[in-house]
């Protein structure tokens, strides 16, 4: 095989005998004249493809199609009936979260004895222990038996193994699918980097977003067969048909999100964290009060009037005398040079929710603390979705509001900004940037590159995963969905009839 390929899969089939009863297999052992008791059912029928060297293939097809037969054959799993494959390197699958682990060994020793399963040396996986414990966030509880875990914790710790071994092929079968929002943005980010270090990724997934984003190449399998090899978008308009024709029914939107909750009783405060243990997150988010009227001088960040949008996304910064509804934030989310001391996510009532409508104006607020002198601030508010994808962000200074003045060590930062909530309805991420820029720069923006205006600020402090919110769909009377696609776009529009005697 050339070394360009990471694999070549030739007319590659898999045959189960299918029992009526578990006594017939016993007898068509035993059976004289070999009776057949059992009926052929051919998962795989004469599979043929190739992967390159570092790149990224999809699969796609309904339930039963063999995906998850064929990773099996090519993980070494089971064999096949018919047919070869030969792949080039090291090879690590993930087929199921937590699948391998002993409930009676901790995280730690089930992350050495899953390394050595896998087929590597004693030792190995040492040196990549930091960065395993880093990524799951297990912290202490990585000591602790693993049947005391959670699903999402199990989840953590098995994506977290696999994504650091260092492999030449990874074969991920829909597994990111699991675990939290902020778990899978950090997959996502994962694979990103794997999709930088020539490593082949095969992923099976039904996600047109991931397809096109990740997968160079896809397959589609049908009732064990081949039937498309090529571009992604093509791959998901067949499987689109292929499911109607089985289901016998309208399409299936498979871009939504699971089932969002619409329970006005929900909890509405957005947390720094999102942990599995209750204590954990009881330690972590804690509500602060008012405070002295002493405290340090504010540096704020005000819209300029002649910026203010055509729909109503006014500021109401009173709510700073509103403690109850910000999130406290632990000392640990700072730096040498500023501490982000509390935050919040509100509706435009001015309280605190996860729960937004299509269309609806959020308000974000953050107020970070100064450890020293800095040039003139800026703050601005970043949203992804659950695939690591940005959807928006948008700072102080793009926004072109009146230069703030400089901070001095000790003072108060204060962001106050709002955003219409044109997107897709699903779960989405809320992060802050805070930078800094000369005031000479501040003061010529106009006549800075785009380059420059990106590289010149210093960057102070990157939270990307402050919390999540929801943006449900419209309910009631009226359109159910403002538009489609990921978001909308600012704009007009007309249509006329023109009669053929006008």
């Amino acid at each position: 095989m050339s070394d360009s390929l990471a694999l070549r899969v030739e007319n590659l089939s898999k045959c189960f005998k299918l029992y009526h009863n578990p006594w017939h297999r016993a007898l068509e052992w035993v059976s004289p004249r070999r009776k057949i008791y059992h009926q052929p059912f051919w998962a795989l029928r004469n599979i043929s493809f190739t992967v390159p060297r570092g790149s990224f293939l999809g699969i796609m097809g309904t339930n039963g199609s063999g995906k998850s037969t064929l990773l099996k054959i090519l993980s070494g799993v089971t064999l096949a009936t018919a047919g070869q494959f030969t792949m080039q390197g090291q090879v690590v699958p993930l087929l199921e979260m937590g699948v391998a682990f002993h409930g009676y060994l901790t995280g730690r020793q089930n992350v050495i004895r899953g390394a050595e399963l896998l087929g590597f040396p004693e030792g190995y996986i040492d040196a990549y222990m930091p960065d395993i414990l880093a990524f799951s966030e297990l912290d202490d509880f990585i000591d602790r038996p693993v049947r005391h875990y959670s699903s999402g914790m199990r989840s953590r710790l098995t994506f977290a193994m696999i994504a650091f071994l260092a492999c030449d092929v990874l074969i991920l079968d829909e597994i990111l699918t699991a675990g939290d929002i902020f778990f899978r943005q950090k997959c996502y980010a994962r694979l990103e980097d794997l999709a930088q270090s020539d490593t082949t990724v095969i992923l099976v997934t039904h996600r047109a977003s991931v397809l096109t984003h990740y997968c160079s190449d896809v397959i589609v399998l049908d009732k064990g067969q081949l039937v498309y090899q090529g571009e992604p978008r093509e791959a998901f308009r067949i499987y689109q048909d292929m499911h109607q024709r089985q289901k016998h029914q309208p399409l299936v939107l498979l871009e939504d999100d699971e089932e969002l909750g619409t329970s006005p009783d929900a909890a509405t405060q957005p947390g720094i964290d999102d942990d599995d243990s209750r204590q954990a997150r009881a330690e972590r988010v804690q509500r602060v009060g008012g405070r002295a009227s002493n405290a340090a001088p504010l540096v704020s960040a005000e819209p300029s009037p002649a910026m203010v949008p055509t729909h109503d996304t006014r500021l109401p910064c009173a709510v700073w005398d509103t403690p109850a509804i910000f999130t406290a934030v632990p000392r640990r989310a700072s730096n040498e040079q500023l501490w982000l001391t509390r935050f919040a996510l509100c509706n435009a009532q001015g309280q605190a929710t996860l729960h937004f409508t299509q269309g609806d104006t959020a308000f974000f607020y953050a107020e970070c603390q100064l450890q020293q002198d800095i040039a003139i601030p800026i703050m601005g508010c970043e949203i992804t979705n659950q695939w690591n994808q940005l959807i928006y962000a948008k700072n102080s200074l793009q926004h072109q509001i009146a230069r703030p003045r400089p901070g001095k060590a000790g003072s108060l930062i204060r962001l106050c900004q709002s955003m219409t909530l044109c997107i897709q309805p699903g779960k989405y991420v809320f992060g802050l940037r805070c930078s800094t820029l000369p005031a000479a720069s501040y003061d010529r923006l106009d006549a800075l590159s785009d380059t420059a205006a990106q590289q010149e600020p210093t960057m102070l402090l990157h939270l990307k995963q402050l919390g999540m919110f929801h943006v449900l769909p419209r309910y009631g009377t009226g359109l159910k969905s403002l538009h489609g696609g990921l978001c909308d776009l600012p704009g007009d529009c007309q249509l006329q009839v023109l009669h053929a005697h006008e």
